[in-house]
């Protein structure tokens, strides 16, 4: 994230705090997510050509990476569920609330709290799985 997280969102991070970062190298993947274009990346513009893979839902945008672009989807928070879902079904996590209010609290943001034109009925479907 090229901005620090708003006061708003800061009960989303638990006891993270510093979402910065030294150096790129020290990664071993490193992934955009909806991010729709380089411009998007503010000050951490320098990533680019470092990012192995952008997921994003935006049918507007620049891919700048590998990438999985879903336009279907009304937030990359669906996308983001999808792989969730696979990973607990493959038996590779449990399930993580911490992780579920995430992705429900992207779906909100994307969708305007479910009000925006985007939101499909996937999206409630998805919205009442997380809960």
């Amino acid at each position: 994230c090229p901005t620090d997280v708003p006061k708003r969102l800061r009960f989303l991070c638990g006891e993270q705090t510093d979402f910065s970062y030294d150096n790129a190298d020290e990664y071993d993947v490193i992934i955009a997510v909806d991010v729709a274009s380089p411009t998007q990346l503010g000050s951490l513009s320098e990533l680019i050509g470092k990012i192995d893979i952008m997921i994003d839902h935006h049918e507007m945008g620049e891919a700048f990476a590998d990438n999985y672009i879903d336009h279907h989807s009304a937030a990359a928070g669906e996308i983001i569920f999808d792989l969730y879902k696979l990973i607990r079904e493959r038996g590779t996590v449990g399930s993580l609330p911490a992780v579920a209010r995430l992705i429900y609290a992207a779906m909100i943001s994307d969708t305007g709290s479910f009000k925006q034109a985007n939101t499909t009925p996937r999206t409630h479907l998805i919205a009442a799985e997380l809960s």
